[in-house]
């Protein structure tokens, strides 16, 4: 929300995925599809020593859930 609020006071742009335009609308935020780039890759990140065992199985499905290209 934070780099939201940035991009709709106009301080930043920021790139992010085709799905937060529809997951995360923000008044004054406008989302643009940036085309010809390659393929991005993401991670799960948590704050060190912050670890659940609701995170560990968050990120378990997701390992389960999301199977990198041809994997």
């Amino acid at each position: 929300m934070e780099a939201l609020t940035l991009v709709a006071r106009g301080a930043v742009v920021h790139p992010t995925v085709a799905s937060a335009a529809v997951y995360m609308p923000f008044p004054g935020v406008t989302y643009v599809p940036l085309r010809g780039l390659p393929p991005a890759r993401s991670a799960l990140v948590w704050r060190a020593g912050a670890e659940t065992r609701a995170i560990h199985a968050f990120a378990r499905v997701a390992r389960e859930t999301v199977r990198p290209p041809g994997g």
